[in-house]
């Protein structure tokens, strides 16, 4: 359900695909960071551009040459997950690998998860967490935004460091 994450806005714009920091997280930081991804094919450019404070501006824009591979990298945030039973707080990250090995992050896609039983009980006793469990729809609009990126680009998805 969208209602429980927190993605970039996708949308197309002419032929261009355009990505935006989501609007629950704009207004979360008073517009203090806004982040704009546009994928242009016919320049085979994709342009970032981002705004810090209301007023610092940048523009940076990577040929489609340039670039090595897409990233995609998942971090359960939620506390004590590894030993516990919870529910999962999901981080997707989306990025780039240029050539010669920097990586530029453009979006997280964050959400809430699955729930998991990592602990000495068994899955029994967690019924009701399992029963009203609600999904975020993260997980399936980053592969939808990296699937897309890694055509529109041709290049392979690689795991984000």
């Amino acid at each position: 359900m969208r209602l429980f994450s927190i993605c970039p806005r996708i949308k197309k714009r002419g032929c261009c695909i355009v990505a935006k920091t989501a609007w629950r997280l704009r207004i979360l930081l008073l517009g203090l960071a806004i982040r704009e991804v546009e994928v242009d094919p016919q320049s085979e450019k994709i342009h970032l551009n981002s705004r810090y404070f209301w007023v610092l501006k940048r523009h940076h824009a990577f040929p489609y040459g340039d670039i090595e591979a897409i990233t995609y990298g998942y971090q359960d945030n939620a506390l004590g997950g590894s030993w516990s039973a919870h529910d999962s707080s999901d981080w997707f990250s989306v990025g780039l690998r240029l050539i010669g090995g920097k990586q530029v992050h453009l979006f997280h896609f964050i959400g809430d998860g699955t729930f998991t039983n990592n602990s000495m009980f068994p899955d029994w006793m967690h019924r009701g967490e399992r029963l009203f469990d609600l999904e975020g729809s993260q997980e399936r609009e980053s592969k939808a935004f990296v699937e897309l990126l890694s055509t529109m680009v041709r290049v392979e998805v690689i795991p984000s460091n």
